[in-house]
Order: structure tokens, then sequence, then C-alpha cells
């Protein structure tokens, strides 16, 4: 079941209820000083926590790789 959080609209404390869609707009017209908002999670970013930066470790990898293969697209000199 989907969760819903709520905030009050007198004071502004925020609450949660677990129920049915079905069940949601029978929920907010029996409860007109709750307010439904909206809540999203953690966004995972496309970086590392080192700031992005590759170890030199696997760029010397990829260095072998692209001397051994100088065709390949996919391998990118680093």
């Amino acid at each position: 079941m989907p969760t819903y959080t709520f905030q009050n609209k007198n004071t502004k404390e925020f609450s949660e209820h677990y129920m049915s869609m079905s069940e949601l707009d029978e929920f907010k017209k029996n409860n007109p000083d709750l307010e439904q908002i909206l809540i999203t999670g953690p966004i995972i970013g496309g970086t590392s926590s080192s700031g992005g930066k590759l170890p030199e470790g696997f760029k010397d990898r990829l260095r072998e790789m692209k001397k051994k293969h100088p065709h390949g697209k996919g391998i990118h000199q680093v």
C-alpha cells in the first residue's frame, strides 16, 4: 500500500498515512484540515565522493587497452 504524506494546515505538523489509492479521495474529503504534500527520495548523483576522478591504476589499464586496440571506439585515452 502506498504511503501518503500530509501537512496539517493549522499546526504545520506532518503525518504519514498508509492507504490504497481508492481510499485516498475519501480520506481527503473527511480530513479537510490536512493537505497532501509530495515527498521525494534522495537522488543519487553521477559523481563519486572523490570528485569524479578515476584512480591512476584504472587509467593505466585504459592506456594499455588503447595501445593494444588503437582503433577501438569504446576506449578513450585518459
